[in-house]
C-alpha cells in the first residue's frame, strides 16, 4: 500500500526508506507469503527504474526475471496473474527507458493478455499505451496507433479522464516518430 504510492507519487527517498523497512525492520509483514514478498520486489524493481543508474537497473532487471520465475511457477489464481501482469509491465517500463524497445515490446505483450482475462481495464489501458509508445520507437506505427486509440477508448469508457492526456501525448509521439526524418 504505502510503497506503491509513494512511487506513484515520485517521492522515491520516502520510498525508499520504506522498502528498507520492510525488508528489514518489518520482515514479517512481507513474509507472511512468498506472493508478498515477490510483490514487494515489482514494486521495489519500479522504484530502482525510476532512480535510473545502471546499478539500479541491472539490480531492477534481476528482480524482475526473478519475480516472473517464481510467479510462473506457483498455481494460477487472480492475485498471482495481477502481481505477474504487473511484473511483465514493470519490466517492459525497465526495457524501456533502457532503449530495449523490443524486449519492452514482448514484456508488455505478456502483460496483456492477463488484464483481458481479469477484465482490469485501467491495467490494460495503462500496458496498452505503454507498448504503443514501445512500438512506436521500433517503427511499427499503425500497431502502435491502434494500441494508443484502444487505451483512449477504453479510459474514456472508464471515465478515467486524468490519464486520457497520457494517450494523447502517446499519439503525438507516434505521430512525431513516424514523421521523423532519418
Amino acid at each position: 500500500g504505502w510503497f506503491k504510492r509513494l512511487i506513484q507519487k515520485a517521492d522515491y527517498k520516502e520510498a525508499a526508506r520504506v522498502a528498507a523497512l520492510l525488508r528489514n525492520q518489518n520482515k514479517s509483514l512481507v513474509t507472511r507469503s512468498v506472493l508478498h514478498q515477490i510483490e514487494l520486489d515489482i514494486w521495489d524493481a519500479m522504484l530502482r527504474t525510476r532512480t535510473a543508474s545502471d546499478d539500479d537497473f541491472r539490480f531492477a532487471q534481476n528482480l524482475l526475471d526473478s519475480a516472473i520465475r517464481k510467479l510462473e511457477k506457483m498455481p494460477l489464481g487472480t492475485k498471482r496473474n495481477i502481481v505477474l501482469g504487473r511484473a511483465y509491465n514493470n519490466l517492459g517500463y525497465l526495457l524501456r527507458v533502457q532503449g530495449k524497445f523490443y524486449g519492452a515490446c514482448t514484456a508488455y505483450r505478456r502483460a496483456l493478455p492477463i488484464w483481458r482475462d481479469l477484465r482490469l481495464d485501467e491495467e490494460q489501458a495503462t500496458t496498452l499505451n505503454n507498448l504503443a509508445f514501445a512500438l512506436a520507437e521500433v517503427g511499427s506505427f499503425n500497431v502502435a496507433q491502434n494500441m494508443a486509440r484502444d487505451a483512449h477508448e477504453l479510459r474514456i469508457k472508464l471515465s478515467n479522464f486524468s490519464l486520457v492526456s497520457l494517450n494523447l501525448n502517446t499519439l503525438a509521439h507516434i505521430a512525431v516518430r513516424e514523421n521523423k526524418p532519418e
